[in-house]
């Protein structure tokens, strides 16, 4: 609609799973709003590192077949090689990323993280690299960070009024309350059924050696992702 300057009260949302690690994003976005940047607000969702690689490789190598590598450990093997070989001296450095200029660490981003596109198994589970840019344009009180293991158990009403407080947007008490009846937590509600209603919404049953390729990647992978789950501390 037509309206004069500062006369519409209106808020905009977007959610991807890209733009963190894409570094012209957070540039466009910072740009963007330019008048108010303060008045951006980012919820990010994390979860543990080494699950979310395997949940996104098992979506895209055993649910949907775009890749081609059947084992976890290959294709994270083929994903951390390119890693160092796109930036030798950059590679589990988290130290020397923090000492970047913005206009490096942003290139290197470029580079090497593929702007956060799909199959980027390995750095798109270094949030923290990602929100070390981020955080280059925007100030830490503009990021609430969620861990999804937390959220899934979590009463949905109680996230909501999280979510409500830190974006300052409305929540009545009947929205919070249909919250509560469709979006629960399925083991919340397996606590007051008895069993969950529905089943996870994971691809990596597709595969019977699921659970054995997870557990032979994982003490590895945990040793690659440490230094980049300390950083935000240090940032």
């Amino acid at each position: 609609p037509w309206a004069a300057r500062g006369e519409l009260n209106a808020s905009v949302m977007d959610f991807t799973p890209n733009y963190i690690c894409d570094a012209d994003a957070m540039a466009r976005i910072h740009d963007s709003a330019a008048e108010r940047p303060e008045a951006v607000k980012f919820i990010v969702v994390v979860r543990d590192p080494v699950a979310r690689a395997f949940s996104e490789w098992s979506m895209f190598a055993l649910g949907w077949n775009w890749d081609p590598v059947k084992n976890f450990s290959a294709a994270m093997a083929y994903k951390l090689q390119a890693l160092q070989r796109c930036n030798r001296s950059l590679y589990l450095n988290v130290s020397r990323l923090r000492q970047l200029p913005t206009t490096e660490l942003a290139a290197y981003l470029r580079k090497c993280f593929d702007y956060g596109r799909a199959t980027m198994y390995a750095t798109s589970s270094m949030y923290s690299a990602c929100l070390l840019h981020a955080l280059r344009y925007f100030k830490r009180e503009q990021f609430l960070v969620l861990r999804y293991e937390d959220l899934m158990a979590m009463d949905a009403a109680a996230t909501l009024r999280l979510l409500s407080r830190f974006t300052g947007l409305h929540l009545d008490d009947s929205t919070a309350a249909k919250a509560r009846g469709q979006c629960q937590p399925a083991r919340l509600r397996a606590g007051k059924q008895g069993k969950a209603d529905a089943p996870p919404n994971a691809y990596s049953s597709s595969s019977p050696h699921a659970a054995e390729m997870l557990a032979e990647a994982a003490p590895q992978l945990e040793a690659v992702f440490a230094p980049y789950n300390a950083l935000p501390s240090r940032a």
